[in-house]
């Protein structure tokens, strides 16, 4: 991953950021696959979802080695430490996860289509920034 990250780096050159995407993780087929099982039970992690997290993390050291700043589909707060410099982006209508992000110090961009639901973001934003 390091080398297809750095490949990239280099060609969007101009950009700081570089977004790892994560949203379209299929938990379902990935719980049922012997191989996966085999890697959690090998690596002490109970679900799926600390593979991701932990994917995550890892994805984060790759990209700020390469001097940029990662962001990534709406991550869970649920399964582990989740790196304070990303960007999360949100954008389940009816998930109240901003208001956990803000509460664990990461930033975010609201990308949802509702606009009354980007209104409460930019709201949770207003609040975050206030309180330092």
């Amino acid at each position: 991953m390091d080398i297809l990250v750095g490949e990239i780096c280099d060609v969007f050159k101009s950009s700081p950021y570089f977004h790892i995407g994560c949203d379209e993780v299929n938990v379902s087929v990935l719980e049922k696959r012997p191989q996966t099982l085999e890697y959690l039970k090998q690596h002490n992690m109970t679900s799926v979802y600390e593979l991701i997290t932990r994917h995550i993390r890892k994805m984060d050291e790759i990209v700020t080695r390469h001097g940029k700043r990662m962001l990534v589909w709406e991550p869970s707060l649920d399964y582990g430490e989740l790196p304070r410099d990303i960007i999360a982006m949100p954008w389940i209508g009816d998930s109240d996860i901003a208001n956990g992000y803000v509460a664990h110090g990461i930033q975010f961009i609201a990308a949802r289509g509702n606009r009354s639901t980007v209104s409460e973001c930019l709201q949770h934003q207003r609040r975050a920034s206030e309180t330092g």
